[in-house]
């Protein structure tokens, strides 16, 4: 009975800094946020907490000013205001990645013109889909609590992965959903027909296809073993043959059909005048090394984890991938931002290896926030119309226009 009472007292709380979080979001999640770290225990209301960190976050992206990338997503957004259906699938890429655009379609027929709903929408799609996924560790590595909270604080407020959030918006929206798939197939509902939904997030960014191998290579789940290494070396192969590959399927498919534009993508890459920076690679491989050092050398018992092993393995092949296509620089970098938007995963497997002492990760927790506003006030390309007046804004500040 006193258990039952205690529960009911704990709910409310939590109801209380949720009805406050409507009224002012910042200071809803900070007392929410308070709470929690006082009840790091209780299972439940951290991941309430988690759910309003991310829509926290999402609410701070719905302030950016369309610049860039994001420019040109709002203007498509817009356009449905003012297009049929039928014509609208065709607008983008060809129509060859329409489950993006029928998304879109079915947000602006209630987000009318207001952009900022679009982009909260997008946000939270996101987001919510890397969180199943690092709910998926905490459950499968054992986490702590606390260091739950500390991998969701580097998902969220980790500048440059907040950065891409809505700045390469159909990548980080198919990269999300795709991953989201694939340790729901091996690490969660583990159905059959979650591969052929994952298809699906090919149509809406072709880079999702990079991920749609790893659900039938079952190999990449397992520790790396003599059995395992003809495999790993057929896929070096394919890897630094892809754009030969590509130029082969190319001659066999239609210029206009999603096959044709996806082999284009292989042989070709993009046109656009961009390389990937030296210092983010080399912090892709820093993450990879260190990953393969907690599992292998300082937890080995980690290397058996479904987890673990489903995710560095695929990191790794990633990562020979963008080595292996030095001449596709276009290539090279959109590979890469997979390794910004699953970043806090790496982080995940870090503190499931290294036991940290909780009130270090809340130390690294509350710099990275306070970092993250320093960063999106002061030294970030993109500007928040909310970055100054945000802790007096309440949900539906976030949204005028």
């Amino acid at each position: 009975m006193e258990s039952a009472i205690k529960k009911k007292s704990n709910l409310n709380i939590v109801l209380l800094f949720l009805m406050i979080f409507v009224v002012n979001s910042f200071v809803g999640w900070g007392l929410l946020t308070i709470y929690i770290l006082n009840n790091i225990n209780k299972n439940k209301e951290v991941l309430i907490w988690s759910g309003v960190t991310i829509t926290f976050i999402s609410l701070y992206n719905a302030t950016k000013i369309p610049e860039n990338d994001l420019s040109w997503y709002v203007d498509f957004y817009l356009a449905a205001n003012k297009t049929s259906f039928k014509n609208y699938l065709g607008m983008l890429t060809g129509g060859k990645e329409q489950l993006y655009q029928i998304l879109i379609y079915v947000i602006h027929l209630f987000g009318g013109k207001n952009y900022h709903i679009y982009i909260f929408i997008m946000s939270m799609i996101s987001y919510s889909c890397l969180l199943r996924v690092l709910i998926i560790m905490k459950n499968q590595l054992g986490l702590t609590n606390m260091a739950f909270v500390g991998a969701v604080s580097f998902l969220c407020f980790f500048p440059y992965t907040y950065a891409i959030s809505v700045h390469i918006v159909r990548q980080v929206l198919a990269s999300s959903i795709i991953l989201w798939l694939l340790f729901e197939y091996y690490c969660g509902i583990k159905q059959k027909w979650i591969p052929i939904f994952a298809v699906a997030t090919i149509f809406i960014h072709t880079s999702a296809i990079f991920i749609l191998p790893f659900f039938y290579l079952k190999q990449i789940a397992k520790p790396i073993s003599r059995q395992s290494v003809p495999l790993y070396l057929l896929i070096v192969g394919v890897i630094f043959s892809i754009s030969f590959i590509g130029g082969k399927l190319l001659s066999v498919a239609s210029s206009d059909s999603a096959a044709g534009y996806i082999a284009d993508k292989m042989a070709n890459g993009t046109s656009f005048e961009t390389t990937l920076p030296l210092s983010q690679l080399l912090l892709s491989v820093a993450f990879v090394i260190v990953g393969y050092v907690a599992i292998y050398v300082h937890k080995k018992n980690l290397k058996n984890n479904v987890a673990c092993s489903l995710f560095l393995h695929m990191s790794t092949i990633l990562l020979l991938f963008i080595l292996g296509n030095s001449a596709n620089p276009e290539l090279q970098l959109r590979c890469n931002f997979f390794f910004w938007t699953y970043a806090s995963l790496f982080i995940a497997i870090y503190l499931a290896s290294y036991k940290l002492y909780p009130f270090s990760i809340l130390l690294v927790s509350v710099f990275l926030f306070v970092f993250w506003n320093i960063y999106n006030s002061s030294l970030s390309q993109w500007t928040y119309t909310c970055s100054n007046d945000y802790l007096g804004y309440s949900i539906f500040n976030y949204f005028e226009y």
